[in-house]
Order: C-alpha cells, then structure tokens, then sequence
C-alpha cells in the first residue's frame, strides 16, 4: 500500500511540474471542468474538486519556489497569454484568460464576463471590476487581498464586500439601475456566501441565479 501511494504521489507531483495538457478533467491543464462534459453532478462535482485541490497544490508550490528566490510572496501563475497594465499605480498582470476572459480589455477579447464578486478598481482612469476570483484569486492584487477584504478559506475566498453591479456581455459592466440592484445585490451574496461556505449543492443554483440577475 506505501509503495502504491508512493507511486501515484510521485506521477502527481510529475503531472503537476510538465503541466500536461490532457483532458479538462484532469486537473493538469488550465481548463476548468464543464457540467457539461459529464454523465451527471456528481461526476462533475469531483472532476472540479480535483481540478480545484490540483491548482491550489500548483500555486503552493510555485510560491514557494518563488519567495525561495526573493520573488513575490504572492506569486501567481498566468493563465493564458498575460500582458501588464497599471493598477494603482502598480504593474501587475492582465487577468486575460483565454477561457473566461478578462474585466479589463474583455472577455473573448470583446465580451467581458463575472468570474465571481468583482469590485471595481480604477484601471487606466476607468473604473472597472476587479478580476478578484473566488477560487483562483486576482491578477490584480494579493492572494489575500486587502484592498477588497477578501481572504483564502480552504481554496474558497471569503468575499466581504461584494458590489453589485449590472450591463450586459457586450458592454463593460455599468452601475446597476435601481430597478435591478436589489436583485443582482441579492443574487450575489447568496452567490459569495455559497462559495465562502464550500457547499457545492448551493453553488450551483446561487450562480445561475447570480448570472442571470446582473445579465437582467
């Protein structure tokens, strides 16, 4: 039994430093998992938390070997081609993901999409969503981030101080009208409190109905 844990820690750890690009669900390449991709939830749910437990181990890791080197304690790994924009006064890269998209140049390039709360930041003079993500973090600040009093609890942040915010994919997000936010507020904490709290069951119905509010 030793050697047999032995040997599937030692391919893990092998997988996790080539960055082998096989399936999605594999927890080796930067794709998140799609519901879609699989027979019923339950496939799905572990798919994502091996994904989920894989990436937090890539991201100790490479902080580590960073602040080995005198590097950021904070270290993030990019995902996807990552240019750098001035954020506060201070270069950090460009949340650009070739999947999701980012808040500040667009995701797809031109269709912005929510990656969890954002809070919005100053960017270039504009104000704009911060790229803070709850299971991966934000380009833009620390993995525990201050400035938006959000915090890493087990792989799920905290989020504290959501804003709420309305437009649609084709736009940068706009303030929401009163009419709408109550309801996007509303559908984004139960949205914050689900992941915060690592109930996959209410994760799934408070994210639909999250999306759905700040699409309205």
């Amino acid at each position: 039994k030793e050697q047999a844990a032995a040997a599937a820690a030692e391919a893990e750890a092998k997988a996790d430093e080539t960055h082998d690009p096989r399936a999605a669900d594999s927890g080796d390449s930067d794709l998140q998992p799609e519901q879609s991709q699989y027979a019923n939830l339950d496939e799905y749910r572990k798919a994502k938390n091996t994904w989920n437990k894989r990436q937090s181990r890539r991201r100790q890791k490479e902080q580590a070997a960073a602040a080995a080197a005198g590097g950021a304690a904070h270290y993030q790994r990019p995902r996807g081609d990552a240019p750098e924009v001035e954020v506060d006064g201070v270069k950090a890269v460009c949340s650009w993901d070739h999947v999701q998209g980012c808040w500040l140049h667009g995701g797809n390039v031109v269709k912005p999409k929510p990656r969890g709360c954002a809070l919005k930041v100053d960017v270039d003079g504009v104000s704009t969503p911060c790229t803070w993500d709850l299971l991966q973090g934000c380009w833009l600040h620390p993995v525990d981030c201050s400035v938006h009093q959000v915090s890493n609890d087990h792989g799920n942040a905290a989020c504290v101080a959501a804003q709420a915010f309305g437009g649609d994919e084709t736009t940068m997000p706009a303030e929401p009208t009163t009419s709408s936010a109550d309801a996007a507020a509303k559908a984004e904490a139960a949205y914050c409190a689900a992941l915060a709290a690592d109930v996959r069951e209410d994760f799934d119905g408070a994210e639909a109905v999250y999306r759905a509010a700040i699409a309205a």
